[in-house]
Formats: structure tokens, sequence, C-alpha cells
């Protein structure tokens, strides 16, 4: 089962980046705060401060405490640091569990940004980071005679909106994308403030945090699947905040047992990238078209019914199985990466005792 401070890990890199969603004049954070923040969260160059959400992600913590569970504002939750320095600390990290959750916010960048190429691209401006809109890849995918050398050749965008069956598309860039920062701003405190609406109505977070937990996944899932990871410089914002969210929770948590379990739980050990410290593990529900279309006897009549009952039936094996190995490993949902089509993949720590938890759970 999934200990305290593993599932504070977790949660700590769903909501690392949190930030990103609401800003200081949609939070409506005092200069004051930022101020007092900026030594402890914020990274400096040159006497300068920057990532500033880093901030925002604190305030996100603080200010809504009310609805989220007591835990995050309980400085005795789990081992070591308080819940918030996890959360916040990932730009300026000095303890190992803050460290835990830079390296995987850099390694999750690391597979998910790619950058224009061109010499003469026109980076996106600090200043203009609230009008980025998210790229759809199929616009890469289905032209790909086309060069994408800066965010003028992508012509669709995703709209700034929740997910839903009229939303999911991407539309022409000039009917999404909006003219000035006032409307920018106007649009994702409607999305902050509907995200905030569904948040107070979350159960469970009294009673079962980890339940709490994949409710609150879904819920991020549907208010940041259309918010653009990277915002700024010459990255192609193609990736979504939440996919940005998902994949830096599973890899903390793996860096986590994996360094709790080899006694390496130090700043050093944990920045080596050399050790192998992650598997992949995959499960494939084989001979799945003939179990669904396998004869159908006298039943013809209902055969769609049956058809969709056994879709069901392979989906909820796959879900029962990553989750029993997830629980034999001591991992939250969150590692489960990819399930889908009768496979998932998750990632899990490269340590002896997860392979002999894959053993029992295959058993």
């Amino acid at each position: 089962m999934v200990d305290q401070t593993t599932l504070k890990i977790a949660i700590a890199g769903f909501l690392h980046d949190i930030g990103k969603f609401a800003d200081k004049s949609i939070m409506k954070i005092e200069e004051d705060y930022i101020n007092r923040h900026e030594s402890v969260y914020l990274p400096s160059y040159k006497g300068h401060y920057s990532h500033y959400h880093a901030i925002y992600s604190c305030a996100f913590i603080e200010k809504y405490k009310d609805i989220l569970p007591f835990q995050f504002n309980d400085p005795k939750w789990g081992d070591k640091d308080p819940f918030i320095n996890l959360v916040s600390g990932h730009h300026n990290p000095e303890t190992p569990l803050q460290w835990i959750i830079a390296i995987a916010d850099r390694i999750s960048s690391g597979w998910d940004r790619d950058t224009f190429e061109s010499e003469y691209n026109r980076k996106t401006p600090i200043k203009d980071y609230l009008k980025t809109r998210l790229f759809p890849i199929f616009e890469q995918i289905l032209q790909e005679e086309n060069s994408f050398d800066s965010s003028e050749d992508f012509s669709f965008r995703y709209p700034l909106k929740a997910l839903s069956p009229n939303n999911i598309f991407p539309d022409k860039r000039d009917e999404i994308v909006p003219l000035d920062k006032e409307r920018a701003i106007e649009e994702y405190r409607a999305l902050f403030e509907q995200f905030i609406s569904s948040l107070s109505k979350l159960k469970h977070k009294k009673e079962n945090l980890l339940l709490w937990f994949e409710h609150f996944d879904s819920l991020l899932m549907i208010y940041t699947s259309h918010i653009p990871s990277a915002r700024v410089g010459d990255v192609v914002p193609d990736v979504s905040l939440y996919d940005h969210l998902k994949t830096t929770s599973a890899i903390a948590t793996s860096l986590y047992l994996y360094h709790s379990q080899t006694n390496s739980l130090n700043v050093e050990s944990i920045k080596n990238y050399n050790p192998q410290k992650f598997l992949l593990l995959t499960a494939d529900f084989y001979g799945i078209q003939d179990f669904i279309f396998k004869t159908y006897g006298d039943t013809r009549k209902l055969r769609s019914k049956i058809l969709r009952g056994r879709s069901f039936l392979v989906s909820l094996f796959c879900e029962l199985g990553a989750d029993l190995v997830c629980k034999k490993i001591g991992l939250p949902h969150s590692s489960i990466i990819l399930n889908a089509a009768g496979k998932f993949t998750i990632i899990v720590p490269n340590t002896q005792e997860t392979l002999q938890a894959i053993d029992q759970a295959e058993d």
C-alpha cells in the first residue's frame, strides 16, 4: 500500500506547477506575500528573480486550504519537508525531497518539450505568456510536408476551456488567440473559477486522501488539458499542463522509492543521472480481438450489447491489473501513465523490492 510520504511526493509533483493556472492577478496575491517568498522559492540570476509561478503554487495551497485536504497545510504530514515546500521549491531546491520534485520536473520537461530550430523564429516574449494557447500535434502529423519553424506556421490552437464534447477540438488561430492581455486574463480567470467551484465539491478529502487524489487527478485533467505547460521562449507549446504534471508526479514518486529503498536519499545521489533508476512496466491483454468477437450463439440480436460489455470488461481487467501492481509496489494511481486499448504502462522504481512485487502481482 502507499505510505503517507510517498503519497505526499506524488501529490506535490501533481501540484508543483499549479501556479501556471492562476497568476497573482487571478488569485489576488498581495505584493508583500510575493516579496516575502522570493528568496525562499525563486532562483536568482544577476540579481533578478524568475519562475514566479512557484510562489503562485505556494499561494494556491494556502489560499484554498478550506477546500483542500488538511494535510496540505499540516507540517507533520509524512516525513521531512512540509508539503508546501515540496510544491513550491522545485526551482530553488535545498533538501533531498525538494530535489526529487526538481529532478522529476526537469526529466518531464526534457521528455515533452520541443523547440523551434530556426534561427529566425519569433520567440514568445514573457509579457505575452497568458496569450499563448496550446498547439495541436495533429497539425504537424497531418502536414508533414510543411516546415514548422515558428509559431506563425501553426494555423490552429485549442481553446482555453474545460474539456467537453464541444471544446475538445482545435479551431483557427485567429478565433482562439486573444487579441490583448486583458482578454487573456479573463479567459484564465473564468476557467480557474470553474475549477475552484468543482474543487470545493470533491468528496473524500477527510475520509480517504488517496481516493480524493484520484478525483483530483480527473478534475485537473478536465481543467488543465488545454493549458500549455511551456508558454514563453522558443518552446513549441504542444504539451498540456496536465500531461506535464502527471509525468512529473509519476517520475518523482518512483525516484523517491528508488532512493528510499537503496538507502541513497541524499542530494548528491538524487542529482546523479547515471544509475538506471526507473523501469517502464507494460502489461498487455493478449487475445483481445478473439475475446471480444468470439461467437455469439443464439444471441445475435444482442450483439451490440455483448460487444460493449466485453470491451468494458477488458478495460476493467486492465484497471484492476494496474491498480494491483501499484498497490503491491506501493505506488499511487498517478504512476500509471497509460491505460488504453488493453494495455497499461507504469513508471516504477528499478529496485529488488519492485521486481518481487511485480512477480507477486503477476501470480
